[in-house]
Order: structure tokens, then C-alpha cells, then sequence
């Protein structure tokens, strides 16, 4: 081929060649095209799941079994997967709704495109139920006729006529067993454990046969432990060799004895596999001494006491009889004290004890300072509900009022308390109350200098009003009745204002006062207070407060302290700055109160 020309007939094909090109975007357009669609077809999408028709808990069980929900949260979502789990999604509703007894719903669903993803909306008729047509619950061997047993099939909601809920069927199947093993019958089996549906009948039949087998018993009970006498140990070993077999007999076994402080750890062991032919189960008892010392530290704050420190230390293991002694140190700006106190165990080993005390005592109470001194013997036992204390104390104390003349004062004097306390959390309660009564009597012809007798009765209760906010109630009164008031020591007078009484007021600055303006202590006593207190970030909140109370003679003259606190939930308890006004007092505007400890 020369110069410039075609061969013949080339023309035409070349002219068709052009004609091509022109119709086909270039080589690397159509590959920018492809994947332009690729991505597309893969790119995130949203999507909303609506179910209609039914209401909780078929709504929320449908929701969980349907998995396009789980596409609502997540990240990544392609319209690919959106449309296969579309699919799925009316067997999925069908599977849902079976356990609750509906084996016909009609199921409607559809798919729809908005904005930048899809709404998937179902609507569902779950139809008429599957109802029981015939129930089969009973016991069957050595245990049948058993009392606990036969209540907890009575017990069972499973009747003709009923609708069929799996759930209801599976709590009777768990109830049963259970409680046969509970009781001893630890070899009970299934004969029958089943539920027949007829869903074109929507009709089932349910079978549930227990054979509990034979009962087995306790064998011999070894208690290994080497801190008490194993008399005494026995006291809390509730279970002899052929009492029947009982798991919560067991348990109350380890936790009396976990609850005497002088194990740190107790193990039970009682396995069916250990039974001889007499279907009798050996007990083992397996302990670790707890430490023969507990020291314990406190630290705090008031604007009454100023700073409060504790230091304290028990000595668990004085000897076998589990004899117990303790030390305690008590140190603030109005208050130091020291106290030995030594315990004997009697009657329930964990809870009640006889106590020996001495306390020597340094205090400012009102305007006087006292220097106290104790004798005395305690006996603390549980009984209907409360702490029982019978004591017996002796005291003697020198007071003073400012510069008045030293007096002293010697009581003997008997007296009962009870005390009551519920909470459910000890650092920051939002339901519990705390009751305390004491009542106490000297008599002049029983060693004491003055005749008195005198009752108390504190109250504090919380509840909390939403997950953040708790309202707390306080009330204490107090009674005294003697004929020498002048000779009675300051310790056993009522005195009121502070932290813990009135805020607003300074410590034990209200009650009456003598002729030098000392405030010398009432008759009577009663202060009252209310609190509302909300967290209100994290930790940290506030609260509003209005405390009331006076100490008196005759008559009360309500002293009234409000104002606004600071709150931060602490590791160590409370940390509450008050602010509070007084007014009943000319002279305060304002007084802050600062306290660090428990809330409650």
C-alpha cells in the first residue's frame, strides 16, 4: 500500500469503525462507569424497622427475633443486605410469636426507599391462640405425695382452656424440679417433659411427669476447724445425721457460721455421689480462721466536732470459748474518749453476746466540760426484729459550768434499748430507716446520788424519689423526769442545735440557760428535720432543708434553721456543706456546717 489510498472496499470498514467509537465512551470511561455502579450497589445506607399490631411483650419479642433490627444501629449497611434480611423477616415474626401461643398470624410487610436509606414497616395480626386441650402435670414415685411438693404443683399455671405460653410451661417444668431437689429427692427424673401443638386445630397438649425417686439424708456431720470448742461450734450446725436432705439448711449452716467473724472462709461439701445404700450424704465442713486481729481506722470532719479521728482493734480469738476483746480511741476538737469492752458469746454465737465495758471520757457539752468515767455489763441479743440491750452502768462525772464551781455526780443505773435498722446500701441508702429507743432509771435507794429516769427515741428514715433524688425525715424526743435537776450531770440533759440537730444554730447551743447565760441543758427535748437531695452530675448535687427543734423545761419554743447544701458522694461516705439561717436568732445571719461520713 502506497501514498494516501485504500485498498478497495476499506472505506467502508473504516468508516464503520468511526461510527462505533463514536457510540462507546473510551476504555477507561467504562471502567470508571463500572465501578461507580459497584459502589453504589455497596454503599451505607440507613433503615427503620416499624412493627404495628401488636403490643409488649409480643412487640419487643418480635423486635429481638427479627434480625433487619439489628441493622438500625450499625455502621456499615449496604440496600443488598437490607432487602435479604427483608426477606427473612416474616418467618422470622411467625417464630416469634409461637411461644406465646399464635401459629397463625398473618403477616404483612413491605420495603420502602426515604431519603438515604429504607423503611421497613410489618404489619402483623397475630390471630386466635393455640389453647391447651389437654394438660398432664403430676408426681410419680417416693416423693408424691410430699407437702412442699404437692404446693408447688398447685402452683403450676398450665389449665385446659388456657392459652398456650411456653414460658408458663417451662417455669413449671424448672418449679418442679427444682423443688424435688430442694428436698432431698435428688435423683428426680423426666418421664414425660412435652408440648404436642396441632397449629391447623390451634389446639396442644402438654405432659409433664416427674419421678422424684427416693428421698435422700443427711449422714454424718464432720466440722473441721481448730478456733472454737466444737460444742460450741455445734450452735450453728442446725442438721443432724438422718434429718432429710435440705439445700437451705445447708445454706444456713454457712452462713451462720460466715457471720460469727471467726472464720474467714466456711465450705460445705455434701455430694449425692457420696451416699451409701441408705441414701445418707456425708457432711464436711471446711473452715479458714479468720485474722486473730482486725484494726480499723476512722477519720472525719464536722463543724461541730472539728476533726474526728477513730483508731480501734479486735482481738477475735481470746481463747476457745470465743471470747472476744476490743480497744477503741476516739479523738475531736469537743470529745476525747478510750473504751476496752470484752465479749462473751451466749445463746446465737454470731449475734448475742454479755459484754464487759470501762470508758473514760473527756466532753463539752452545752457550756459545761465533763470528765466521765464507766463501768458497766451489757447483754445484746436479737430479738422480734431488733438489737436488745439489758445494761447495767456505773458512772461517775465532774462537770463545770464556764467559771462556775466543779461538781460531781455519781449514778448507778439500769436500762433497756432497742434498736432497728434496715438499709439497702450503708455509703448512700435510698430506702431504709434506723429506729432507736433507750430507757434508763437511777435510783437513790439503788447507789445512785439523784433519782431520774429518762426515755430517747430517734428516727431517721430515707426513700428515694427517683433514681438521683432522695427525701430524708429525721425525729428526736426526748424525756427526762427527776426531782433534783441541779445535781443530775450534764450527760444525761437534752441539748439541741448543730450538724446532727438543728443547722443554723451552733452545738448544743439551744436550751436553757442560767443566770450567767450557759447553756445548761433541758427537761425535754424534740427536733425534727426535712430533706429533699438530688445528684445532679455524677457525684456531685445539692439538697434544701428545714430543720425545728428546742430543749426545754415546760414548754418547747421551736427554733427553725433552712438554707441550701452542697452534696458529693464520696468514697468515704457523704461530704455535706450546709449553708442555714436561723430564724430564731437576731445575732446569726448565716452558719455553714460541714460534715464528712455516712449519709444516713
Amino acid at each position: 500500500m502506497t501514498g494516501g489510498a485504500l485498498p478497495p472496499g476499506s472505506w467502508r470498514r473504516a468508516a464503520a469503525a468511526l461510527i462505533l467509537a463514536g457510540a462507546l465512551p473510551p476504555v477507561g470511561a467504562a471502567q470508571a462507569a463500572a465501578e461507580q455502579a459497584a459502589s453504589g450497589a455497596d454503599a451505607s445506607v440507613s433503615v427503620e424497622v416499624v412493627v404495628r399490631g401488636l403490643d409488649d411483650p409480643l412487640r419487643e419479642n418480635v423486635r429481638r427475633f427479627l434480625s433487619i433490627s439489628e441493622l438500625e444501629d450499625a455502621e456499615e449497611v449496604t440496600a443488598r443486605e437490607v432487602r435479604r434480611r427483608h426477606r427473612l423477616a416474616p418467618g422470622q415474626i411467625r417464630e416469634a410469636l409461637m411461644p406465646f401461643g399464635y401459629y397463625r398470624p398473618s403477616v404483612g410487610s413491605e420495603l420502602e426507599p426515604e431519603g438515604a436509606g429504607f423503611v421497613a414497616r410489618y404489619r402483623v395480626e397475630p390471630g386466635e391462640p393455640a389453647r391447651l386441650r389437654r394438660v398432664d402435670v403430676r408426681l410419680v414415685g417416693e416423693g408424691k405425695d410430699f407437702p412442699a411438693l404437692q404446693q408447688t404443683l398447685q402452683g403450676v399455671e398450665l389449665a385446659p382452656g388456657e392459652r398456650l405460653v411456653h414460658s408458663r410451661y417451662e417455669a413449671a417444668k424448672a418449679a418442679l424440679f427444682e423443688a424435688a431437689y430442694d428436698y432431698g429427692f435428688l435423683e428426680a427424673s423426666w418421664r414425660t417433659s412435652e408440648i404436642r401443638v396441632q397449629p391447623d386445630r390451634l389446639q396442644a397438649d402438654v405432659a409433664l411427669v416427674l419421678d422424684t425417686g427416693p428421698r435422700f439424708y443427711f449422714g454424718e456431720v464432720d466440722i473441721r476447724q481448730d478456733v472454737l470448742r466444737p460444742e460450741l461450734v455445734q450452735r450453728f450446725v442446725a442438721i443432724e445425721s438422718g434429718d432429710p436432705y435440705d439445700v437451705d439448711r445447708l445454706l444456713e449452716v454457712q452462713r451462720a457460721l460466715s457471720e460469727t467473724d471467726y472464720f474467714a472462709r466456711v465450705e460445705i461439701h455434701a455430694e449425692p455421689e457420696t451416699a451409701g445404700p441408705d441414701q445418707r450424704i456425708p457432711v464436711r465442713v471446711v473452715t479458714e480462721a479468720s485474722d486473730p486481729r482486725r484494726y480499723t481506722v476512722g477519720v472525719g470532719y464536722g463543724t461541730d466536732t472539728g476533726p474526728r479521728f477513730s483508731l480501734g482493734v479486735l482481738l477475735r480469738h481470746v481463747n476457745a470459748r470465743g471470747h472476744r476483746a476490743r480497744a477503741d480511741l476516739q479523738l475531736s476538737s469537743i470529745e476525747q474518749a478510750v473504751g476496752l469492752r470484752y465479749g462473751i458469746p451466749i445463746r446465737n454465737v454470731a449475734t448475742d453476746s454479755l459484754d464487759f465495758f470501762a470508758t473514760a471520757r473527756q466532753e463539752e457539752l452545752g457550756d459545761a466540760e465533763t470528765d466521765r468515767y464507766e463501768l458497766g455489763v451489757s447483754q445484746v441479743v436479737s430479738w422480734r426484729g431488733f438489737r436488745r440491750q439489758l445494761y447495767l452502768r456505773a458512772q461517775r462525772e465532774q462537770f463545770e459550768f464556764g467559771s462556775g464551781p466543779s461538781q460531781e455526780s455519781d449514778l448507778v443505773f439500769p436500762g433497756i434499748a432497742l434498736t432497728r435498722e434496715r438499709m439497702d446500701d450503708l455509703l448512700y441508702p435510698r430506702f431504709g430507716h434506723r429506729i432507736r429507743m433507750d430507757l434508763r432509771a437511777g435510783l437513790e435507794w439503788l447507789l445512785s446520788e439523784v433519782s431520774f429516769t429518762r426515755y430517747d427515741l430517734a428516727l431517721d428514715w430515707v426513700r428515694g424519689l427517683s433514681q438521683r433524688t432522695r427525701l430524708l425525715l429525721r425525729a428526736d424526743v426526748g424525756i427526762l423526769w427527776t426531782d433534783d435537776f441541779d445535781r443530775l450531770p450534764p450527760s444525761q440533759r437534752f441539748f439541741a442545735g448543730g450538724d446532727r440537730s438543728v443547722r443554723g444554730y451552733a452545738y448544743q447551743d439551744i436550751g436553757p440557760r442560767n443566770a450567767e447565760g450557759e447553756v445548761i441543758g433541758g427537761e425535754r427535748a424534740v427536733t425534727a428535720s426535712l430533706e429533699i437531695e438530688r445528684l445532679f452530675y455524677g457525684n456531685y448535687g445539692g439538697a434544701v432543708f428545714v430543720d425545728a427543734g428546742d430543749a426545754f423545761d415546760d414548754s418547747p419554743e421551736l427554733k427553725v434553721g433552712a438554707g441550701l447544701g452542697f452534696r458529693w458522694r464520696s468514697p468515704i461516705g457523704m461530704v455535706r456543706l450546709d449553708l442555714a439561717h436561723p430564724f430564731d436568732d437576731p445575732d446569726d445571719e448565716f452558719r455553714f456546717h460541714l460534715t464528712i461520713g455516712t449519709s444516713f
